[in-house]
């Protein structure tokens, strides 16, 4: 108990306990980072298979209350269930070019094919620990360079204004305007996270999109619409 104590009060401890004025830009910064990419997969897949804008919001709907589920199923964990850790769950993109070559199966065969593979996973699970030898740094860490990698034409079409963008009005995607945002939140978070120190690093992405959002308002690029009668909506859109 002692011991559990001491850890709990060490800086390095994952079990530390962060004071407000730390957790809550943290936690921010946390969901902001998720979101982006958590609705982009439902949105992908909604239109590879073709689905009507009722289906995907429905689909994105769900992305996002099954990431919370699993995201506290995580976090607080029930006996052996569970990391215990503050990390968020949500879509991967990962499983996205394996997807495309079933597109004629239909979105159901996808999602029934996703769900053997869930139980399958769970099997995985319980006997990874004799295996996982096999798989040192150097080879998970290739697998996450490679998802990476993978990832920079979803990058690339975000930071020219988005794929409804690049889709409906080419000819002002990727202008300067966007590439200036762009580059503005990409500076920005990575040099908080070089050269900062405390809270400036490890807030770094949050900094980052305020600036992004700052140099946006200051361009014109900022539609607050009909959502300005609310205050907290018209200043996230």
């Amino acid at each position: 108990m002692a011991s559990r104590k001491k850890q709990m009060g060490s800086t390095s401890s994952p079990d530390k306990k962060l004071p407000l004025n730390k957790s809550i830009p943290l936690g921010i910064q946390h969901v902001l980072a998720m979101f982006a990419g958590n609705i982009t997969v439902p949105i992908i897949v909604a239109g590879v298979f073709g689905q009507t804008p009722e289906e995907k919001i429905f689909l994105i709907q769900m992305a996002l209350f099954v990431a919370g589920v699993a995201t506290i199923i995580q976090t607080v964990g029930y006996k052996d269930i569970g990391a215990r850790l503050p990390i968020i769950q949500g879509t991967s993109f990962a499983f996205i070019p394996i997807m495309l070559p079933f597109k004629a199966a239909g979105l159901g065969a996808v999602f029934t094919a996703a769900f053997i593979g869930g139980i399958f996973q769970i099997f995985i699970g319980k006997i990874l620990k004799p295996i996982r030898h096999l798989f040192p740094p150097l080879v998970t860490g290739i697998v996450v360079l490679m998802i990476g990698f993978s990832l920079l034409k979803v990058g690339f079409m975000y930071a020219g204004g988005g794929g409804w963008l690049m889709n409906n009005k080419p000819e002002i995607f990727a202008n300067a305007n966007h590439l200036t945002v762009a580059f503005t939140v990409f500076i920005v978070a990575i040099g908080f996270n070089i050269k900062g120190k405390g809270m400036a690093s490890s807030a770094s992405i949050l900094i980052g999109i305020v600036a992004g959002f700052l140099v946006a308002m200051s361009l014109g690029m900022v539609n607050y619409g009909n959502k300005a009668s609310s205050l907290f909506a018209g200043f996230i859109w």
